[in-house]
């Protein structure tokens, strides 16, 4: 992963923060917003495909001191049912607590599609709720914002 540091009339060169050659191709989706760490600035979402079904939720801290530095992943969440079907993931704050919900668009079977949404609680996200579904939108969704 790379930052570039903004120079006030574009970017400053690429800067290497974090670099795990064994992630790969399993890292589904990304995403950005203010999660469970408590530091209250803008981190990174991982959700990593461990296939059958089977995906985790990581996030990487900013670092506290300014210097662009990423912190190593850490697990915030584990399901072995939503993998195949996630197409998109954002960071929005639905629940009441101060950091953002993670937003996951599924596609089930045919033109079934669903919103669901990863609450944040102690530390971690380990409350699903589903926020929206339709049985006839799915297959043409090319973006969640």
């Amino acid at each position: 992963m790379f930052t570039l540091t903004s120079t006030g009339a574009g970017f400053a060169a690429p800067v290497l923060r974090w670099d795990a050659p064994l992630w790969g191709n399993n890292t589904q989706q990304m995403a950005i917003g203010k999660f469970v760490n408590g530091d209250n600035k803008a981190d990174i979402a991982l959700l990593y495909n461990y296939g059958e079904g089977h995906v985790r939720l990581y996030t990487l801290a900013s670092s506290t001191t300014g210097n662009g530095a990423i912190a190593a992943p850490v697990q915030r969440w584990d399901d072995t049912d939503f993998g195949n079907g996630i197409t998109f993931m954002t960071a929005t704050q639905l629940s009441s607590t101060s950091y953002d919900d993670i937003q996951l668009f599924y596609n089930h079977s045919g033109p079934a599609v669903a919103v669901w949404s990863i609450n944040p609680n102690s530390g971690a996200y380990n409350t699903v709720t589903r926020r929206w579904f339709d049985d006839n939108f799915g297959g043409g969704t090319s973006a969640m914002l």
